[in-house]
């Protein structure tokens, strides 16, 4: 991304449930990630095993959506 809205960072740190930040003007990923429009959706989950999984890979990992798109 070019750059990270603060809002962002304030809303990841208030935040005490699972949240999707969506991003404008993603850079650096794959053409398949990215939405039609430039966006980026990024989950962060609330989840123990998916932040171990995170902290072990030392990385972020990419998944489907449960989502169905049209």
């Amino acid at each position: 991304m070019k750059t990270i809205p603060e809002a962002a960072y304030s809303i990841i740190e208030i935040s005490d449930k699972p949240i999707t930040i969506i991003y404008d003007e993603a850079q650096n990923f794959a053409s398949n990630l990215m939405a039609n429009d430039g966006t980026v959706s990024i989950r962060i989950p609330d989840d123990y095993f998916c932040y171990q999984l995170i902290r072990k890979l030392n990385d972020a990992f990419v998944s489907t959506s449960a989502n169905i798109s049209d």
